[in-house]
């Protein structure tokens, strides 16, 4: 058997594996953060909806998507805003 094998069944050389869980406070501190002119709403299941109220009318612009993916999407957003036109 070679040394790479992982047969040790503790937990102290487990690597953490795939992406972490967002917390609802870590997505709302990244929207604040980015400035974006909207209402972000995060469900128990830690998936993230944008949406725009004006006067009486809510639109949702974006979501719901799962926080991870709304992270890698406002990212982008942010970084693409300034060589984007309304």
């Amino acid at each position: 058997m070679s040394d790479n094998a992982n047969t040790d069944t503790g937990t102290e050389n487990q690597a953490q594996r795939g992406q972490t869980k967002k917390t609802a406070e870590e997505l709302h501190e990244a929207f604040e953060a980015a400035g974006v002119d909207g209402l972000l709403e995060v469900d128990a299941k830690g998936r993230c909806t944008v949406r725009r109220i004006d006067g009486k009318k809510i639109t949702t612009v974006y979501g719901p998507k799962a926080g991870n993916t709304f992270l890698r999407a406002l990212e982008g957003a942010v970084s693409m805003g300034p060589y984007l036109s309304a």
